[in-house]
């Protein structure tokens, strides 16, 4: 990890008939993210890749109810990528 955050990025790519469950990741509200002032905090910048879809959403500082579900399950497949990829960097991320 360099001083400005993540070296790297990596994706999670599933076959179209492994997305049942996933879905469910995306039942956020667009509108209402933060009511706070996003000057510092955590960012996530989205990229959705599917039939027809290619859609781009940047979040700073998520903290509503749908948005902290979201969170936790991010930060749940991240680990899982991380642990799969046997990257330390990425570990240590998500630990």
């Amino acid at each position: 990890m360099g001083p400005d955050g993540v070296d790297e990025v990596y994706i999670d790519k599933l076959p179209l008939d492994g997305l049942d469950g996933l879905e469910h990741l995306f039942d956020i509200d667009l509108f209402e993210a933060n009511s706070g002032i996003a000057l510092d905090g955590v960012e996530y910048n989205i990229r959705i890749i599917a039939t027809n879809i290619d859609a781009y959403v940047h979040v700073s500082n998520p903290n509503t109810e749908k948005w902290k579900k979201w969170e936790a399950e991010i930060w749940a497949m991240g680990k899982r990528i991380a642990k799969d990829a046997n990257d330390e960097q990425m570990i240590r991320l998500f630990e």
